[in-house]
């Protein structure tokens, strides 16, 4: 190229200022769309992005649709306990028969569940009134598909002695009932996974609230009835929906 023809290029190029004043002189209709232009590749860019983000595989713990039954642990073959099971619990027990337990031990039947303690004279009399009416209302084949826990707030006074005379002084049938004593830290856990509300008292004792729960047979809370000397309908009627209650009651209608 000639250096007349390279002076000629140059002389129809714009200089940069001449650029920057084309720009500012430019009119409206030119800088709208030169702004669409531009949200239109950023549009295209966002799209796929986003369409990128949703080919990602999910991780292995996201769900989005209902949560499938969980399968028997290949370490133990206990089943894992749904969210809200008392039987994730790992607090220790000893029976009125000096067994050491677990609540996860109690698995299997529906559990009707009470807190007292054995030296109350006051309120806990009544709740084991309550307990033995409803256990009374129950045919036989539905006393034999469930079972009563009664666990006790005093971790001092009550021992596996103390339980076996409270069962014997209240005629329980210690094959369908369990009494458990446990240390303070496992019956203020129970107690809190059970909403019962409990104080020990300077001079001994428990200022308690009363509470009678009824348990299915994976651990979760189906029913809680506050208070005492109430019918036992509205208890009767949780329990004989859970299995396998549910299926002894009808059972013996076809009887």
């Amino acid at each position: 190229m000639t250096h007349a023809s390279r002076s000629l290029r140059m002389a129809h190029r714009d200089p940069p200022h001449a650029r920057r004043r084309a720009r500012r002189d430019a009119g409206p209709s030119e800088r709208t769309s030169s702004i669409r232009r531009t949200t239109v590749l950023v549009t295209l860019a966002l799209s796929s992005l986003l369409a990128a983000c949703r080919a990602e595989p999910r991780s292995q713990g996201e769900r989005t649709g209902p949560t499938p039954p969980a399968a028997p642990s290949p370490a133990t073959g206990a089943p894992p306990w749904l969210p809200q099971s008392v039987f994730h619990s790992e607090t220790r027990w000893q029976s009125q028969r000096g067994e050491e337990l677990a609540l996860s031990d109690l698995a299997g039947t529906p559990l009707v569940v009470a807190m007292v303690f054995t030296s109350c004279r006051a309120s806990c009399p009544v709740m084991m009134s309550d307990l033995l009416r409803l256990e009374r209302e129950l045919t036989s084949a539905e006393r034999a598909a469930m079972r009563f826990v009664v666990v006790s707030f005093d971790s001092r006074g009550d021992t596996p002695a103390t339980l076996r005379a409270f069962a014997e002084e209240h005629h329980l049938d210690q094959a369908r009932w369990t009494l458990l004593r446990g240390d303070e830290d496992a019956v203020r856990e129970l107690a809190a996974l059970l909403d019962v509300r409990y104080v020990p008292l300077p001079q001994g004792g428990f200022d308690h609230a009363n509470v009678l729960t009824v348990l299915d047979a994976q651990g979760a809370i189906r029913h809680r009835r506050v208070g005492l000397n109430q019918p036992p309908d509205a208890v009767l009627a949780e329990l004989r929906a859970l299995e396998p209650l549910a299926s002894a009651s009808r059972t013996e209608v076809r009887e």
